[in-house]
């Protein structure tokens, strides 16, 4: 709270600040993570974004798991319903209801919905050189040894793309949906279908803020 304080100020200053907050989801803090976004409500006023995705991964605890998705998906509507009138005119604020429908059918169909882009539109650098085309499959270089589009036009990146279009792997990171989405013009239409984007979001059945 001290330093959403701070990034208010800020933005009293330059309204070019925007405050946006982050909860990743597992099946032990979803019902905190419910109250939790009520709370940044009332008490950031100056806030206009709650971002809630879903645990993946191999976790540092294993004990963890994903939430379930109905549990998932009742608190996105939950979310978006409460957030809606702050949503408007957010950069973004259009791809959000598509981003929470494609992390749903892909937990759903356990599989690539939207074809994966990363190794054509998206990488990954590592803080120690390493380089991936993806946060989920290993590195296929290191900066310390060659330049990036040496690694970028390796043999084991290029078998990295194969796999990925192939769909021999899939996940529910928001930083590679995203592109996934918005810059390949069929998924997008798909993608803006399959989440109804254009309705308002509703509260699910017997539930209340």
């Amino acid at each position: 709270m001290e330093k959403y304080d701070v990034l208010n100020a800020l933005q009293k200053m330059d309204p070019r600040v925007r405050i946006h907050s982050a909860s990743t989801v597992n099946s032990e803090n979803i019902n905190e993570v419910m109250e939790l976004t009520r709370y940044l409500y009332d008490r950031c006023s100056a806030m206009d974004h709650h971002n809630i995705a879903m645990l993946h991964g191999n976790q540092r605890n294993p004990l963890l798991n994903p939430p379930s998705l109905e549990g998932y998906e009742n608190l996105y509507r939950t979310v978006a319903h409460l957030w809606k009138e702050r949503e408007k005119g957010r950069f973004g604020a259009i791809v959000e209801p598509m981003l929470q429908w494609a992390k749903c059918e892909i937990t759903r169909r356990q599989t690539q919905v939207i074809p994966c882009v990363a190794g054509k539109l998206i990488a990954v650098v590592y803080a120690n050189g390493d380089v991936s085309l993806c946060e989920i499959n290993p590195p296929v270089g290191n900066l310390k040894e060659k330049s990036f589009f040496e690694i970028w036009n390796s043999t084991a990146a290029h078998k990295l793309r194969q796999e990925i279009g192939a769909k021999r792997c899939y996940c529910t990171k928001e930083v590679f949906q995203w592109p996934s989405i918005t810059f390949q013009p069929i998924q997008l239409v798909r993608a803006l279908y399959g989440a109804r984007a254009w309705e308002k979001p509703s509260l699910p059945r017997r539930h209340s803020l």
